[in-house]
């Protein structure tokens, strides 16, 4: 007899409506799989289409539908829960509906816990179809998966420090313009945004999506020592002023310092030459009289 409680346990299926009845294997795309297979119903509060509390039979159970849901891999087997989800008729509007589980969102047939999953091996050093393979899914669900946990990391367009801090790197070997762009808060030193392009229209097509309002709050950019920097600078952030990073500043003493050193240092050398060979001429010549 199966254990219910044991299996979604080993599961990890924590939604209590769930009942699981039987544990098959079948070949599902040429893949020997588990097929975890039961029930999920609840008595329903109210309506979710027109808001009707569920009293007096207000809405009634109607039938069931057989969902299948992939799961994670158990015992290196893929795994799918093959549900059937109570459906149910409301008597105020005359629409059905089915039941829902915290296991996995409306409409979609891939579990929270492989999504998560996925997310997890995003960052890895793994390829999009190697993660797809692994959870027998599509690369293209697997790119959709990944760009929806990024959106937490985009930036918000609606505001800005009044002190931002601009850099350029070295990140990888075919970003566009040789070195990429970074940009952050200069009160917290938080990354703001890492841009793969550092030429001057990609910077100001993406500062453009700010509005006029939100870049006029920013008054002070600091930069290092590209003049590039300057002219687009002074166009997207007009109450802005521009402050040289002590950093460059001492670089460029020093890089000066050493090239007049260098100078002076040649410039003896061939003084020092020129005296040595002018006291062995002078030796050659008293020799010579």
């Amino acid at each position: 007899m199966l254990q219910t409680n044991d299996i979604k346990k080993l599961l990890n299926i924590q939604d209590e409506s769930i009942t699981l009845t039987r544990i098959e294997k079948e070949t599902v795309k040429g893949r020997l799989t588990n097929i975890v297979r039961g029930t999920i119903t609840y008595t329903p509060k109210g309506c979710p289409k027109c808001g009707t509390i569920n009293t007096q039979y207000r809405v009634i159970k109607y039938g069931s539908k057989l969902t299948k849901i992939v799961w994670n891999h158990v015992a290196g087997y893929p795994t799918r829960l093959y549900l059937k989800k109570q459906r149910f008729f409301c008597k105020s509007c005359k629409q059905t509906f089915s039941a829902r589980s915290s296991e996995v969102e409306e409409h979609c047939f891939i579990s929270r816990k492989v999504k998560q999953h996925i997310g997890f091996q995003s960052g890895e050093d793994l390829s999009k179809k190697y993660i797809a393979e692994d959870h027998t899914v599509s690369p293209t669900t697997v790119k959709r998966i990944i760009s929806h946990f990024a959106q937490i990391y985009y930036p918000v367009y609606q505001s800005l420090p009044s002190c931002l801090l601009f850099d350029e790197f070295k990140s990888v070997k075919n970003v566009k313009g040789s070195m990429s762009f970074i940009y952050a808060d200069g009160d917290t030193h938080e990354v703001i945004d890492i841009l793969p392009d550092r030429r001057k229209a990609y910077l100001k097509l993406h500062f453009q999506k700010y509005p006029l309002k939100v870049r006029k709050q920013v008054k002070f950019v600091v930069i290092d020592m590209n003049a590039a920097y300057e002219f687009f600078i002074r166009e997207l952030f007009p109450n802005a002023k521009m402050i040289i990073d002590r950093f460059h500043i001492v670089q460029l003493i020093n890089r000066s310092l050493n090239r007049i050193r260098v100078k002076i240092m040649n410039n003896t050398t061939v003084l020092v030459t020129l005296l040595k060979g002018f006291i062995i001429n002078s030796r050659i010549t008293d020799a010579c009289y």
